[in-house]
Order: structure tokens, then C-alpha cells, then sequence
């Protein structure tokens, strides 16, 4: 992840992610699930072998997000056709973001956390 927006608009939170090699677009919605699809391969069993997803189509997602405090938004990722999640706890303070990811494969261990700078 090199960088991540959001545009908040009624109680749809559009997220666009910008990868190494792609943006992705992801919806979330306030208190319920926004049905969308994403190229962006998410948690899942064969994430270590080569070549695991190369012409796949895009995956069904669901996306709910809520505020849990004034600076801290929690964006949850359902990977519809597999029991796997991810979540994004962003911390937005100052001029400066640090986002918690944690995936299914991971819940209960620390997270991978991403510092950066809002512009």
C-alpha cells in the first residue's frame, strides 16, 4: 500500500488504495455491508504460491466501515466467496495517518501498521 484516500459521501465511504502495480477502489458502507468487486487479492490460503490469482476475476466484496472514535475510522473487508476478512483501523490525527491491517490469518497477533501523512 503506497496510498490510501477517502471520500466520504452520505453514508458511503469510498476507498482508493494505490498499490505497486494498481489502484483499487473499494466501498464500505456506514453500519451496513456495500456490495462492490475488486481485483485486489485479499486474505486467502493460496496467497504464498505463485501465481494463485493470474486470470481470476474480480472478487465479490462486501465493505462496512463505522467511526469508533473522532480520529480513529474502522473499514472491515468481506471476501464474499471465501470465509476470509481484512480490516483497517485508521488512526487520522494531525496531518499524520497510521492504519492497523489485520486479515483473517492474523486476528489476535499484532497488526502490520502503515505510517504516513494526509495531504
Amino acid at each position: 500500500m503506497q496510498t490510501i484516500s477517502f471520500n466520504l459521501t452520505g453514508d458511503l465511504c469510498q476507498v482508493t488504495i494505490k498499490g505497486d502495480t494498481a489502484d483499487y477502489q473499494l466501498n464500505f458502507s456506514d453500519g451496513k455491508w456495500a456490495n462492490g468487486t475488486t481485483t485486489r487479492s485479499g486474505p486467502n490460503l493460496l496467497t504464498g504460491a505463485v501465481n494463485h490469482d493470474v486470470g481470476l476475476l474480480a472478487f465479490r466484496t462486501a465493505g462496512c466501515y463505522r467511526w469508533i472514535d473522532d480520529h480513529t475510522l474502522e473499514l472491515v473487508l468481506r471476501y464474499i466467496e471465501s470465509p476470509h476478512t481484512e480490516t483497517m483501523i485508521c488512526h487520522l490525527v494531525g496531518n499524520k495517518i497510521n492504519v492497523d491491517v489485520m486479515n483473517s490469518f492474523n486476528y489476535g497477533r499484532n497488526p502490520v501498521t502503515l505510517l504516513g501523512i494526509q495531504q
